[in-house]
């Protein structure tokens, strides 16, 4: 990381806190917004550390592939509720919409394993298809774990097929609207 990696986070940095602070606002979130653009690029570090000065070369009439992915890290810090900037263990969960307010995060876990259960009946999986939703969905696995000899190719192609199939089955139902 040279003196131009430099520069540009230097340059860069006062527009991601602006970007962050917009999110905060339109997701109705109350973070700090520089510690949210610091997580992000740790995590951008953590990630492409080695291919940064790669990662921040534009072709001519291009922004940065970083640009890119600082923004999309710092928006999913944001908008998701399992982000760790978000929901720490131990902190309170603050919603002003809530009536009542759950003394942790880990109070409001749900179980879901009978709606899993039903969506694993109706839905019209093949074989490979199901034992990807189970590894991907139930169990919380990566597919770069899969033990199978299936190529990469064909888990992420399956495994959207499984997704394209529980939208259908849930927009049936009338849970999910588009």
């Amino acid at each position: 990381m040279g003196a131009s990696f430099d520069n540009y986070v230097s340059e860069r940095y006062d527009d991601w806190v602006a970007y962050t602070e917009a999110l905060c606002l339109k997701y109705g979130v109350k973070l700090e917004a520089r510690e949210v653009v610091n997580e992000s690029f740790r995590v951008l570090l953590e990630r492409n550390g080695s291919k940064l000065d790669r990662l921040i070369a534009a072709r001519p009439g291009r922004k940065p592939v970083a640009e890119f992915m600082m923004k999309r890290i710092i928006r999913f810090r944001v908008s998701s509720p399992r982000s760790s900037i978000r929901y720490r263990p131990g902190q309170k969960f603050t919603s002003e919409s809530l009536e009542e307010t759950p003394e942790t995060f880990s109070d409001t876990n749900v179980d879901y394993s009978g709606f899993m259960q039903s969506i694993l009946e109706q839905a019209p999986f093949t074989d490979l298809e199901r034992r990807i939703f189970v590894w991907v969905a139930v169990e919380g696995k990566r597919l770069d774990d899969w033990p199978g000899e299936e190529s990469r190719r064909k888990l992420f192609y399956k495994q959207r097929s499984a997704i394209l199939k529980v939208r259908a089955l849930l927009h049936r139902k009338g849970i999910f609207k588009e």
